[in-house]
């Protein structure tokens, strides 16, 4: 998974585990931002408004932190081990899925999800529209 920050010119890349990097366009100047121990992350998204990373590991741990990769911060835990493929970012919510359902939550760290959408299968991706019906963001494995 990766996202870009057009304003800045970077690509953020998860190596699923590894860790966040940064790179320019032309993969000169290469830095982690933050690395994994012992989990895994498929999924993470940009919040540019805010300079802040988000991304959700296998453990269930909805996590943030600076684009520069200080002030880590843990929003949720879940402690649901599972695969989780897709998480955006929008205003003051992140949006996120579990397998075959998607929530919301507030940005702020202690905050209680709220289930929007119930499947029968997995949900890989999320489509974000603003009101007029214009594409946000789209993520997608």
């Amino acid at each position: 998974m990766s996202g870009f920050d057009l304003s800045y010119r970077w690509m953020y890349i998860v190596e699923e585990s590894t860790g966040i990097l940064k790179s320019r366009f032309d993969l000169s100047d290469r830095q982690t931002i933050t690395k994994f121990t012992s989990t895994t992350v498929y999924c993470m998204d940009i919040d540019t408004e805010e300079n802040r990373l988000y991304w959700i590991n296998t453990d269930g741990e909805i996590k943030s932190c600076k684009d520069d990769g200080s002030d880590v911060k843990t929003i949720l835990s879940t402690n649901v081990r599972r695969t989780y493929y897709a998480l955006h970012v929008v205003g003051s919510y992140i949006y996120y899925a579990t397998a075959n359902q998607l929530l919301m939550l507030s940005k702020l760290s202690g905050s209680t999800p709220t289930v929007l959408y119930n499947d029968s299968s997995y949900i890989h991706s999320i489509f974000a529209f603003n009101q007029s019906g214009m594409l946000i963001n789209m993520i997608n494995i």
